[in-house]
Formats: structure tokens, sequence, C-alpha cells
């Protein structure tokens, strides 16, 4: 759930949890991959469908990094 388009109130009907819940749950799997050694790339959908070839030369270019 992006930050830019939801508010951390927002219950996401299929998950039952808010965004702010889901925002912990995600930084907690950010930590578990950063220590054991694995980098990760956000990508929202909404700067995809805006942008995909500049979303998709950002993923290449991590995952050659």
């Amino acid at each position: 759930m992006n930050p830019k388009s939801y508010t951390e109130d927002y219950l996401n009907p299929l998950c039952k949890i808010t965004a702010k819940e889901k925002w912990k749950k995600d930084t907690i799997k950010q930590k578990i991959a950063e220590n054991g050694g694995f980098g990760y790339l956000i990508i929202w959908e909404n700067d995809f469908k805006q942008n995909k070839n500049e979303t998709i030369e950002r993923c290449i270019k991590f995952l050659n990094e």
C-alpha cells in the first residue's frame, strides 16, 4: 500500500489489516532481508503504470548491482 495513495487507517478489504499494519509488516520483512545480506527494491504499481520503461530500467540496474 503506497503511502502516497493510502492513509494509515485505510482498511484493506482483502487482508483485513490497515495500511499502517501493512507498512509495519513490510518494514520487518525489509529488515530481515537486509540482515540476511539481501537488497530489496520497492516498485509501486502506479510508478510502473506511469513509466514502464523507467521502472524496468530501475529493476535491471538493481539486479546488476
